[in-house]
């Protein structure tokens, strides 16, 4: 039987990157704010919006993380 670590390093960066965002309260903060918004949107614009900017803070998180 073969096993795989892919798995297991698929989930040790997405801690990562949790602990990232959740080290920096005000980011933490904005991230709920940025969730909040999207599932609230009530236009493409606005969910377009929003997605870029948590997309750039999830981007910045895992720059932070990525080896």
């Amino acid at each position: 039987m073969q096993s795989s670590v892919a798995p297991l390093r698929g989930f040790l960066q997405y801690w990562g990157e949790f602990i990232a965002v959740q080290r920096l309260p005000q980011r933490a903060a904005r991230v709920r704010e940025l969730e909040d918004a999207a599932e609230n949107a009530v236009d493409v614009n606005e969910l377009t919006r929003v997605t870029q900017e948590l997309r750039t803070i999830l981007e910045a998180a895992r720059s932070e993380v990525a080896p």
